[in-house]
């Protein structure tokens, strides 16, 4: 989960907290792990949970009729990414757990959609159990606080439009230590944030990591995909790389070009300040 979903649910915890303290001592329920299960707030996740996988058991392709199931005044994140796309986040809330949808749509048809049921680390493990079962599948990926349950993207219809309007380029990295740090840039559910000192630990960001691994590698091809990939911060990532290790060629600064006409929002951090700029304005 990125730091944007962490800081969200934080502050939902903080606001459950203003609640009166007998709804949370109500029917407590078991003891797992150390951790007092509160039955009815795990009874919220558990519903949540089935009704998800019901929702999402025929692949839906329709953003109206799924955003008819949502309170769309909640929407964390609709912004264009570029090329007709759109990246959309969707929050549904339980007891301990929040439902994460991060879909990429282009004409209001869903191509890209992932799913995430995510909690706090002091309860996940004591309730990821019951939430997997409520699912009836095994979780495609797993955190020490979240599941991903669906994920899947018309990568043909997606990689069309891309390789048409910014060329052609690689989708797959071999197994090894560049694998992770490319798919992440490449992701085109990823909200990552460009900034090299950031959030309250001062630490680097996800996106800064996996770039500099991917440079410390000399992985410069990986790097010219992630330029002309879905992302739009995993492609300021890239052209920055390029400028300063002057690994430019023309064909990369065509594309540069290109992004610095898109007039869309990129996620930046500095320190706890979150902002978004220009592509136009970071890349020079």
């Amino acid at each position: 989960m990125q730091m944007r979903a962490i800081l969200t649910i934080l502050a939902a915890f903080a606001a459950m907290a203003t609640v009166d303290a007998s709804v949370f001592a109500a029917d407590s329920g078991s003891t797992i792990k150390g951790f007092e299960v509160n039955q009815t707030l795990l009874d919220s996740d558990v519903a949540l949970a089935k009704s998800m996988a019901q929702l999402l058991a025929k692949q839906p392709t329709e953003l109206k009729s799924l955003l008819s199931r949502f309170d769309t005044a909640d929407i964390r994140e609709d912004r264009p990414i570029g090329f007709g796309f759109r990246q959309l986040f969707l929050p549904m809330y339980g007891g301990y757990t929040t439902i994460w949808l991060h879909l990429v749509v282009t004409q209001e048809s869903i191509i890209a959609l992932e799913c995430v049921q995510s909690g706090m680390a002091d309860s996940w493990g004591s309730i990821a159990a019951a939430i997997r079962k409520a699912w009836q599948r095994a979780p495609v990926e797993s955190t020490e606080t979240s599941d991903t349950f669906v994920t899947y993207v018309d990568r043909a219809k997606l990689d069309s439009v891309l390789s048409r309007e910014l060329g052609e380029r690689a989708t797959t990295a071999a197994p090894g230590s560049s694998e992770k740090p490319f798919h992440l840039l490449l992701s085109p559910f990823e909200q990552l944030d460009v900034g090299s000192s950031c959030y309250y630990t001062g630490a680097k960001p996800p996106g800064r990591v996996a770039i500099d691994q991917l440079t410390s590698s000399g992985r410069y091809d990986l790097i010219r995909a992630i330029l002309r990939g879905p992302s739009p911060e995993g492609r300021t990532y890239a052209a920055l790389a390029l400028i300063k290790d002057q690994k430019m060629t023309p064909a990369d600064a065509t594309v540069v070009q290109k992004l610095k006409a898109l007039n869309i929002p990129i996620h930046v951090c500095n320190g706890c300040e979150l902002s978004t700029q220009r592509f136009a304005d970071m890349v020079r």
